[in-house]
């Protein structure tokens, strides 16, 4: 990767562009039984993406950022049954205008987005869409204790209906170390250019008649800190129409589901035993079910959670994980539950300097993210990272 600064008097530009590249050895689907085997499928990815960013201080106390981006990726299946090909770009122009420190009374946020996304697939069947959207976010804290955040957000794909969404939320303080959050918010999300393009989908073809997905949701929190110790337990609900997924079953293509909802409890909790010493953890409950047909949600784990303590000392650190995750629905089968630890460190040779090495999958253990697809076992990695004064 690459990076760039500029200074043209009150404009200062950063940009950066990267290259990267993949070989990978993957099962396939042979035919004719088309069940997950050993096979000499490769996978080859070849991407690029970059960014040019400039901002300025403009008047009436408004700080202007434009930016241009893009991201353009090649890939190719190579050496299965089926060869396929998949090659798209997004470029995203955006414009945003902030006023007001964190501190003030008041602050806003308005900002303006353009994007546009083309894919081909190896039969040369191709999707291109653009949108456009404005938004604009508002914060008032009337007194230290209280802060409101309102947002609207305008979206106007090429393909679809234009939408409005909205979300509002509030943090409050009370006494003794304890706050409340709550908040509520609508949500459009229009299909990705892979989607319209169906990647991966069997028979390959555009997809035909897949629609925007409509959400709405709320969410609460409580929170207690007090010297060395945060605690927060949150409850939500987020019901979806339309909700836009892959299917398991012949044609392997996206589609819609009618309505879906998801409710979860989590909790979060962070202690900062010594200067030296800190435990984190969390835990979450989720139930995510197709209301129409009352069937659990594939893979989304009823119970997850993690928990790491850290050590940090002159100049060096050491991080312990621990991550667990119940048993999922899946495709074709269930998912197992697993629990699988790390160890991560650093070490500072000097100022500018720093070693670093993490060991996952400690204890080797057979576990898979997504059904079929086994995770590696117990991996070394080490590094060298170098910063400027």
């Amino acid at each position: 990767a690459l990076k760039a600064y500029l200074t043209l008097g009150p404009v200062r530009i950063d940009s950066r562009l990267a290259y990267n590249r993949s070989h990978a050895e993957i099962d396939g689907f042979p035919c004719c039984a088309f069940t997950l085997a050993d096979t000499g499928e490769l996978a080859v990815s070849e991407g690029w993406s970059g960014y040019v960013r400039g901002r300025l201080q403009g008047p009436w106390g408004f700080a202007h950022q434009l930016s241009f981006s893009s991201y353009d990726i090649d890939r190719d299946s190579l050496g299965g049954g089926f060869f396929a090909r998949y090659q798209a770009r997004r470029d995203v122009w955006r414009w945003t205008a902030a006023r007001g420190a964190p501190g003030d009374v008041f602050g806003l946020l308005v900002g303006a987005e353009y994007e546009d996304t083309t894919a081909t697939l190896s039969d040369l069947s191709s999707a291109d869409r653009t949108s456009a959207s404005a938004f604009a976010i508002a914060r008032y804290s009337p007194v230290e204790a209280l802060t409101v955040i309102g947002a609207l957000r305008y979206d106007d794909p090429s393909a679809y209906g234009a939408k409005v969404t909205a979300r509002v939320s509030a943090n409050y303080a009370l006494t003794s170390g304890l706050s409340v959050f709550a908040a509520w918010g609508q949500g459009y999300k229009t299909p990705t250019i892979s989607q319209l393009a169906c990647d991966f989908c069997f028979p390959g073809g555009p997809s035909v008649g897949l629609k925007p997905e409509s959400a709405r949701g709320y969410e609460v929190s409580l929170r207690w800190r007090s010297g060395g110790l945060d605690l927060r337990a949150t409850l939500y609900r987020l019901t979806v129409r339309d909700q836009i997924d892959f299917s398991s079953s012949f044609p392997f293509r996206y589609a819609n589901l009618e309505a879906t909802r998801t409710d979860g409890r989590e909790l979060l909790a962070d202690w900062e035993i010594s200067p030296a010493w800190r435990l984190r953890g969390s835990y979450a409950w989720t139930d995510a079910r197709d209301t129409v047909l009352d069937t659990q949600l594939v893979r989304v784990p009823e119970h997850s959670g993690a928990a790491a303590l850290f050590w940090t000392g002159q100049g060096k650190g050491l991080t312990f994980t621990l991550r667990a995750e119940s048993r999922q629905a899946d495709s074709p089968a269930p998912r197992g539950g697993f629990v699988v630890a790390d160890l991560a460190g650093y070490f500072d040779l000097n100022d500018t300097v720093r070693l670093t090495a993490r060991v996952e999958n400690l204890a080797d253990t057979h576990y898979q993210e997504v059904f079929g697809y086994g995770e590696p076992g117990i991996s070394l990695y080490v590094g060298v990272r170098m910063r400027s004064n």
